[in-house]
């Protein structure tokens, strides 16, 4: 199955190639335009220096992201006398 000069190949697929288990599927997902949107829109570029502060400022940037997208799709808190209700 494998080559005499590369004994690491293998001359056919994997079952797990080519089924297209729901893994597969998955791995398929890119998480690339999130990060463009956030670079483009909320976070063009960082203002702190230190790798902690910069992850900080990174998930600040992500919850801002998140929230957008909620507000244009138009969700709205639970008013506080409901849930005292």
């Amino acid at each position: 199955m494998s080559s005499p000069s590369r004994p690491w190949t293998c001359s056919r697929p994997h079952a797990h190639v080519t089924t297209g288990s729901s893994e597969d599927v998955r791995r398929k997902v890119t998480v690339e335009p999130v990060i463009g949107q956030v670079k483009n829109t909320v976070l063009p570029r960082f203002s702190l220096r230190s790798l902690t502060k910069v992850q900080g400022e990174f998930s600040l940037a992500c919850a801002v992201h998140n929230l957008k997208k909620l507000w244009k799709l138009g969700w709205e808190l639970p008013s506080l006398a409901a849930q005292a209700a």
